[in-house]
């Protein structure tokens, strides 16, 4: 699933945006932090298509299965020269190196530090014509 779907965003302790985060599969380096505490948010809009969007039933389901959180995606696209739409239930956690939970992750020193976006689909559902 194109990165370009998900949009993250990184807070600083005063609950203030961080600058915008580029989305990429290699992953993203924001330079010069302060140290303290970040928070790392997959966010969630209240509607749209092919943007993940608020639904509370799949928020619950994901959080009661152990994920951080999830949403809804819905969306259209090409395969194979049909046209395809999409609807799919995504649970998302985050994940330092070591496995750990980064939604909330504190720099302390000049040192690199890594948090992972993952993104898991739970149900899918496929049309196409």
């Amino acid at each position: 699933m194109p990165e370009n779907l998900f949009d993250i965003e990184v807070l600083d302790q005063g609950n203030r945006l961080v600058p915008p985060i580029t989305r990429s599969q290699q992953g993203t380096t924001i330079p010069n932090l302060e140290l303290g505490i970040y928070t790392i948010n997959e966010i969630k809009h209240q509607s749209g298509i092919n943007q993940l969007v608020e639904d509370a039933d799949v928020e619950l389901s994901c959080v009661n299965d152990g994920f951080a959180g999830g949403g809804s995606l819905k969306g259209s696209g090409s395969s194979n020269n049909d046209e395809v739409l999409f609807d799919f239930d995504i649970c998302f956690e985050y994940e330092d190196e070591n496995g750990n939970d980064c939604s909330m992750t504190t720099i302390k020193t000049n040192a690199d530090k890594t948090c992972i976006v993952k993104n898991y689909m739970k149900n899918a559902l496929f049309i196409e014509f």
